[in-house]
Order: C-alpha cells, then structure tokens, then sequence
C-alpha cells in the first residue's frame, strides 16, 4: 500500500501539488524525490519506473540509485554518472586533479591534471619550471616564466641567451640580448652591425653605425656619405663638411660656394669672401660693390666704400660723393670733397699778378 502510494505520487503528481508549487515561490520546496525545478515545477527524479517500484530511467544523469536517490559525485565532470552494477562511473570524465572510475582519486602532486586511468600528467605541471610526461624534468635554468610541458621548450629567454631551450649565448658583440629564435641581436656594440653584430662598422664611422644598414651615425673629419667613405671637397676649411650632403662648414681663403669649388672674386681683399653668397669682405683699392666687381669713380684718391662707392678722397679739382663734380672755377684746383668750397680761394693768375 505504502510503495503504491509512492508510485502514484512520482507518476501522477496530483492538482494539489501543482497548485501548491504555483502559489508558491517558484521551486522553493523542491526536497527529497521532486528535486528537478522546470518552468517553476518541482519534478521528480525518476521518470520511468518498474512494477516493483524501482527507477528504470533518471530524469537526470547527475543522479543515481533504485530510486534516482543519490546524487552523482561533485569530482565527475559536469556531475555526470552512471550506476555499473554496484559501482558509480563518471560518465564525462574528472574535474581537474582527479581520477578513476568515480573520480576519487587524487592526481599526482605534480600534476594540475593526469591520465584517468595512470600516472601521466594531461595538463599544465604544478610547478611551470618542471615538464615531461610526469612533470619531474626540469626546464632549462635559462628559460625565463617556465617552459613547454610536453617539449620543454622555453616561453622566453634570460637575457643573453636563444635558441629552443635557451642553451646558445648569443653573439658576443650582441647588446641587450638577442631573439630566442633566430639569435638575431636585438642591438649592437659600438662598433658593429649585422643580425648578429658580426660585421665591423666602415672605418670612417664616429660613434658607432646603424644595426641593419651599417649608416654611420657621424663621420671622421674629412670625410662624408652615408659610410663615411667619400672625402670632402678639397677647400673645406679643416676638411669639415656634412656627412648627409657633403656641404662644407666653412671654405680656405680664396673660396666660395657649398662645396668651396668656386674662387671669389679676384678683387676681393685677401681673397677672402663669404661662403654662401661670394660677397668679398672687402676689396683690393679702386674697387666697389658686394663682389667687388665695379670700380671706383676715375676721380677718386685712395680708393673708394665698397658698399656705397663713395670715394676715400678726390683727385684735384673734384669734388661730390664720388667725385665726379668739378671745383668751382675760381679754386686753385682744390676744393672741399664734401661741401665744394674752395680751399684755396682765387685763380692762379690772380694771385701772381698780386
């Protein structure tokens, strides 16, 4: 009668049951067989059962039991099991760090995950510097945050190292270390230039030259060019000229232009003029202008201002900025350059014949 009245309650829940899980909060009361919550409904473990009494079928597979009464171990992956005559199976394997049939056993102490049925590690090793299939080998002492768990190969190398498991140093001229893959240097000494640092720089490199094109960084006096293998033009004064251009700093006396290849002008004092535009400093006597190029006026003494062409002073009877107004003609030839008054007042004749 008792177990009648059981199959009567899982098989046909009555209205009154329903009703209560309706009016009530949602699967608040779902306990002892009426475990399962849908739509709000408390429903019961087993679903098909025998004429004994006995659970043909759970509802769900995370329980087990004649009556679906147990439920399956928390370390079965998913709480999934299976009743094997007397013995629970984890149907869909072990959480991690278990094995066996009902995931009781803990894996090595090595391992983060391991064979089910063995001793070999599946997963990640406890400790990232050991690997192997029992995680008992250690990593290379160069690898830098552990290594492969299968292969060993490093992640990253300790600085100064390449290669899969760290063990090559890397090229000697290398600064700060090199690629755990190719060995390429990540820089170079002073000096040196190449993947590996292993080509000299050209010999006419100042500090030092580039990694990948072996460009100079600046040049020896005397010399320009990328490489710092051409010379500078020969009237650069101290043989200093621009690496990128090969434009000298200054020019010897006498030159002109970028690459002081063009003579200043003849009637340059000293020869000396300036290095961009050619303008003399100042020009030999009887010549004016920015180059020295125009002469003075014929009636100049002594030369005449190379900006302005004024004369230093007149020849007699001459007078004006550049001397090129007579005297008065009652001077004796003579005359003030400026003002044109005469410094000898009267003709010749007239002063004889007094």
């Amino acid at each position: 009668m008792c177990r009648l009245s059981i199959i009567s309650d899982i098989l046909l829940p009555t209205t009154s049951l329903f009703t209560a899980s309706a009016a009530s909060t949602p699967c608040s009361n779902c306990d002892g067989n009426y475990v399962t919550c849908v739509d709000g409904v408390c429903l019961p473990r087993c679903v098909n059962l025998t004429s004994s009494g006995e659970c043909l079928q759970c509802r769900d597979s995370r329980f087990y039991g004649d009556h679906c009464e147990h439920d399956c171990p928390d370390t079965c992956l998913n709480s999934r099991c299976q009743l094997d005559n007397t013995h629970v199976v984890c149907t869909e394997g072990c959480v991690a760090g278990k094995k066996g049939d009902n995931c009781g056993t803990t894996c090595p102490k090595a391992c983060t995950q391991c064979e089910r049925y063995g001793d070999g590690c599946t997963g990640p090793c406890q400790n990232p510097r050991y690997y192997g299939p029992h995680c008992r080998t250690h990593c290379s002492s160069n690898c830098r945050d552990g290594c492969n768990r299968v292969t060993g190969e490093c992640g990253s190398c300790e600085p100064g190292y390449t290669g899969d498991r760290c063990d090559i140093t890397c090229p000697p001229n290398c600064r700060d270390g090199c690629d755990e893959d190719t060995g390429e240097c990540d820089s170079c000494e002073p000096g040196y230039t190449g993947e590996k640092c292993d080509v000299t720089c050209p010999p006419n490199c100042r500090e030092g030259c580039d990694k990948d094109t072996g460009e100079c960084d600046s040049c020896e006096p005397g010399y320009t060019g990328d490489k710092c293998d051409v010379t500078c033009p020969p009237n650069c004064s101290r043989d200093e000229c621009d690496k990128d251009t090969g434009e000298c700093d200054s020019c010897e006396p006498g030159y002109t232009g970028d690459k002081c290849d063009v003579t200043c002008h003849p009637n340059c004092s000293r020869d000396e003029c300036d290095k961009d535009t050619g303008e003399c400093d100042s020009c030999e006597p009887g010549y004016t202008g920015d180059k020295c190029d125009v002469t003075c006026h014929p009636n100049c003494r002594e030369g005449c201002d190379k900006d302005t062409g004024e004369c230093d002073s007149c020849e007699p009877g001459y007078t004006g900025d550049k001397c090129h107004v007579t005297c008065p003609p009652n001077c004796r030839d003579e005359c003030d350059k400026d003002t044109g008054e005469c410094i000898k007042p009267g003709s010749l004749k007239q002063i004889d014949s007094v």
